[in-house]
């Protein structure tokens, strides 16, 4: 949590004290008993935003929106288990060819378009559904 809140007030172009401050003070009012019930954390994640949205003035909502996107897309990528990490990392950050990336992971070429595609769509729909609780105007998270 304490990455994602992190790289949402930076994203947010914030000085380090203002982020300092405005993650302890989201992170300490976030209910951590939930936890047990959803390891991966995707409850907190929806707290958090929600907690950061209400600091966010109306001109930045919009930035706001684009920079809890990301977030959610690198928590989500974090979320991924180790295979599918590595074989993304390999494109993305090392930019590797696909390839390279297989046999750098031990998984056949063919194998590994498969799991990338597979991989990708599920962040995206990961990333958009957790976005859809963002109004359209990017301000708090709707609530049901």
């Amino acid at each position: 949590m304490l990455m994602v809140a992190w790289n949402l007030v930076h994203a947010m172009r914030r000085s380090r004290s203002q982020v300092d401050r405005h993650v302890r003070h989201i992170l300490g009012r976030l209910d951590w008993d939930q936890l047990d019930t959803d390891p991966t954390g995707r409850s907190l994640r929806e707290q958090l935003l929600d907690g950061m949205s209400r600091k966010i003035g109306r001109r930045r909502r919009e930035a706001f929106r684009e920079a809890a996107l990301n977030a959610i897309a690198l928590d989500e990528m974090r979320l991924l288990p180790q295979r599918q990490q590595e074989l993304l990392s390999g494109v993305m950050r090392d930019r590797m060819d696909l390839a390279s990336a297989a046999r750098r992971s031990n998984i056949e070429l063919d194998e590994a378009i498969a799991e990338i595609r597979s991989t990708l769509r599920a962040i995206e729909r990961r990333v958009a559904s957790a976005g859809a609780a963002l109004d359209p105007s990017g301000s708090r998270p709707r609530r049901s």
